[in-house]
């Protein structure tokens, strides 16, 4: 390329950069109005299990008024039970209609428009939201096609058609079946990773915007959505396309004076049960290590703890007398990311 083609690029790229410039600069002098944390009301879509439950908890003990969903709604109900017993136990002459429970999908709109009248019936409104909500992938793009190299293969010599496990005993997988496989599982992964907080924003957005003092909406992203990782294609794909349509969302709103705080939290590998329910669990067995084996994974705990701060820090509300005193920022990347890469 020559010199003068840098000319207009590097133009534009100034011009952008002094747009996002002003936003950011808008975000940070913009001061929230304060926001009893009694009174404040939460929603926890993907609330059944792991950090989602944890949130949860989190903001019982605060007093917070919650509404849980899940599509299973047996799990959330024992996750309601123990935010019931949080609240009781810190304040027994209390209200015991600050939990709702709902068994809904977050990509499904006619699911979320229930749950939007339902907050707005009980609760009169929103004030957070947490879209913690997904699906994870675990085995090699090619792999799960059903393709693969034999030990006696030399580079560049192609890929194979791998054997397969199922009910019937072993087979080999048509490359028909295979490619078959890779989209089915990658609709999946787009349909809950990418398509579920695109539902929810467009119909939260607007009741935050319109019923809270201090609107705040979270997205539980993750590593994978910024760093290339092996094991990860379809995943981190999925999670990529749902953390740019977050930022640009952020700033679109901002344009319009939505006053909605937006929040990406980019986790690295958290010890949860997700793995046992990736998409493309390997019927022969042939999955990556549970988080229990790494002793460097975070617990879901820690992650509510450090996303519930932030919700407070971005407010202004944080507490000088807080019990729980956290450090480190959000954002968590491990020291050597390629290695390290398969765990995401």
């Amino acid at each position: 390329m020559k010199g003068r083609d840098w000319v207009p690029i590097g133009a534009i790229l100034v011009i952008s950069l002094g747009l996002f410039g002003q936003v950011l600069g808008s975000l940070r002098r913009r001061k929230p109005s304060p926001l009893s944390l009694r009174k404040e009301r939460v929603l926890v879509l993907g609330a059944s299990s792991g950090i989602g439950k944890e949130i949860a908890l989190q903001y019982a003990s605060r007093g917070a008024s919650i509404c849980l969903v899940s599509r299973s709604l047996s799990n959330i109900a024992l996750v309601s039970a123990e935010c019931e017993a949080v609240l009781q136990s810190n304040d027994p002459s209390g209200s015991n209609e600050k939990v709702i429970c709902l068994a809904e999908d977050v990509s499904d709109v006619e699911g979320m428009l229930r749950v939007r009248e339902t907050l707005r019936t009980q609760f009169g409104g929103i004030d957070t939201v947490h879209i913690v909500a997904g699906v994870l992938t675990t085995r090699p793009f090619f792999s799960l096609a059903g393709l693969g190299r034999s030990a006696s293969q030399t580079p560049g010599q192609g890929l194979l058609i791998e054997q397969e496990q199922n009910k019937a005993g072993s087979r080999r997988m048509t490359e028909k079946e295979g490619i078959e496989r890779v989209v089915d599982v990658a609709r999946q992964s787009m349909e809950t990773n990418f398509m579920g907080p695109l539902v929810s924003y467009a119909t939260f957005v607007p009741l935050l915007s319109e019923t809270s003092t201090s609107p705040t909406i979270a997205l539980l992203s993750s590593v994978a959505a910024l760093l290339p990782a092996p094991t990860r294609s379809i995943y981190a794909s999925s999670k990529s396309a749902a953390q740019a349509l977050f930022q640009t969302l952020a700033v679109e709103s901002e344009l319009q004076g939505l006053g909605v705080q937006f929040l990406s939290v980019v986790a690295g590998s958290v010890r949860t049960d997700l793995r046992k329910r990736a998409l493309d669990v390997s019927p022969i067995g042939n999955n990556p290590k549970e988080d229990e084996e790494v002793k460097w994974v975070i617990g879901p705990r820690e992650v509510a703890l450090k996303l519930t701060a932030e919700v407070d820090r971005l407010r202004g509300m944080r507490e000088g007398d807080k019990k729980e005193r956290l450090t480190g920022e959000i954002l968590w990347i491990p020291e050597k990311p390629y290695k390290y890469a398969q765990w995401l």
